[in-house]
Protein backbone atom coordinates (compact mmCIF):
# COMPACT_ATOMS: atom_id res chain seq x y z
CA UNK A 1 0.00 0.00 0.00
CA UNK A 2 1.47 3.44 -0.91
CA UNK A 3 -0.13 6.06 1.12
CA UNK A 4 0.39 9.76 1.29
CA UNK A 5 -0.23 9.34 5.50
CA UNK A 6 1.67 7.20 6.64
CA UNK A 7 -0.61 7.18 10.18
CA UNK A 8 -3.47 6.13 10.45
CA UNK A 9 -5.97 6.90 13.06
CA UNK A 10 -7.90 3.52 15.55
CA UNK A 11 -11.08 4.22 13.23
CA UNK A 12 -8.58 4.19 9.61
CA UNK A 13 -7.31 0.99 11.12
CA UNK A 14 -9.98 -0.96 11.70
CA UNK A 15 -11.52 -0.05 8.85
CA UNK A 16 -8.36 -1.42 6.49
CA UNK A 17 -8.28 -4.65 8.24
CA UNK A 18 -12.53 -5.09 8.93
CA UNK A 19 -11.61 -5.40 12.57
CA UNK A 20 -13.95 -3.29 14.79
CA UNK A 21 -12.04 -0.79 17.16
CA UNK A 22 -12.35 -1.91 20.12
CA UNK A 23 -10.11 -4.90 18.46
CA UNK A 24 -7.79 -2.36 17.41
CA UNK A 25 -7.73 -1.44 21.11
CA UNK A 26 -7.02 -4.67 22.07
CA UNK A 27 -4.02 -5.09 19.55
CA UNK A 28 -2.65 -2.51 21.21
CA UNK A 29 -3.36 -3.43 24.71
CA UNK A 30 -1.83 -6.63 23.98
CA UNK A 31 1.56 -5.51 22.22
CA UNK A 32 0.55 -6.71 18.37
CA UNK A 33 -0.04 -3.59 17.41
CA UNK A 34 2.47 -0.21 18.15
CA UNK A 35 0.83 2.75 18.45
CA UNK A 36 1.73 6.59 19.03
CA UNK A 37 0.20 9.50 21.15
CA UNK A 38 0.47 13.22 19.24
CA UNK A 39 2.41 15.15 21.76
CA UNK A 40 -0.09 16.95 23.57
CA UNK A 41 -3.30 15.15 22.13
CA UNK A 42 -5.25 12.74 22.98
CA UNK A 43 -4.50 11.55 19.65
CA UNK A 44 -3.55 8.22 18.57
CA UNK A 45 -1.97 7.06 15.27
CA UNK A 46 -0.63 3.49 13.96
CA UNK A 47 2.07 3.65 11.48
CA UNK A 48 0.74 1.99 8.03
CA UNK A 49 3.71 -0.11 7.82
CA UNK A 50 3.10 -1.71 10.87
CA UNK A 51 -0.50 -2.24 10.20
CA UNK A 52 0.66 -4.18 7.24
CA UNK A 53 3.11 -6.26 9.24
CA UNK A 54 -0.21 -7.46 10.24
CA UNK A 55 -0.88 -9.16 7.24
CA UNK A 56 0.58 -12.75 6.97
CA UNK A 57 0.05 -14.50 2.83
CA UNK A 58 -2.34 -16.91 3.26
CA UNK A 59 -1.63 -20.25 1.47
CA UNK A 60 -3.83 -21.98 -0.91
CA UNK A 61 -4.22 -26.02 -0.25
CA UNK A 62 -6.19 -28.11 1.97
CA UNK A 63 -6.66 -25.77 4.69
CA UNK A 64 -6.52 -22.59 2.61
CA UNK A 65 -8.64 -20.79 1.50
CA UNK A 66 -9.94 -21.51 -2.00
CA UNK A 67 -11.84 -19.82 -4.88
CA UNK A 68 -15.43 -19.72 -5.05
CA UNK A 69 -16.06 -22.48 -7.78
CA UNK A 70 -19.45 -23.47 -8.38
CA UNK A 71 -20.25 -27.07 -7.97
CA UNK A 72 -22.70 -29.58 -9.20
CA UNK A 73 -24.83 -31.41 -7.10
CA UNK A 74 -26.62 -34.24 -9.06
CA UNK A 75 -29.85 -34.83 -7.32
Amino acid sequence: MNSPHPYLTIRETATLLALSKRTIHRYIAEGKLKAYRVAGEKAIRIKLEDVEALLIPVRGGAHGIHPKVPCSLSL
